[in-house]
């Protein structure tokens, strides 16, 4: 039993966040766009399982570039989605806060002394709670790109 003890809290010196035995929540997303010319794409699904009370990043980003005029090297952003999700369980109820980031190169200038990238984003929290294993939706719309919509499951893991 000391055994048992003294690991319980060299665990706890090392790893203050986790809590052992606590819930583990399964985090689902599937995310569809709907362009401007009304064709479905499938985007992404990404999962993870994060400890009650814990975020879970859900991050589906490419590399895009802003091209150097000066002849140095071209800058670096991301585009794409970036899903945070924090669930918290209590008697089957799951409640949970999102803040879903999307960002997307708009449109590129050139003149013969700049070149620019411009770049959309749009952001949108929320929160709310759900019987275990039910999905719910987050839908974000633009010009550019047209409907991106986020499905997100959450059940207790293991189910």
């Amino acid at each position: 039993m000391k055994a048992l003890n003294i690991a319980a809290i060299i665990a706890a010196l090392i790893l203050p966040n986790v809590s052992f035995g606590a819930d583990q929540i399964l985090v689902e997303a599937k995310a569809i766009r709907v362009g401007t010319n009304g064709k479905e794409e499938f985007v992404a699904s990404p999962r993870a399982v994060v400890f009650d009370g814990t975020r879970a990043t859900l991050s589906v980003t490419r590399a895009g570039k802003v091209p150097d005029s000066v002849g140095g090297s071209d800058e670096a952003f991301q585009t794409g989605s970036i899903l945070e999700v924090t669930p918290t369980i209590a008697d089957g109820v799951i409640r949970f806060r999102t803040h879903l980031t999307v960002r997307e190169a708009s449109e590129e200038h050139t003149t013969e002394a700049v070149r620019s990238m411009a770049v959309t984003t749009h952001e949108l929290f929320s929160s709310g709670s759900v019987k275990a294993g039910t999905a719910v939706s987050l839908k974000t719309t633009n010009a550019i790109s047209g409907v991106l919509t986020w499905t997100i499951k959450l059940s207790k893991f293991p189910g």
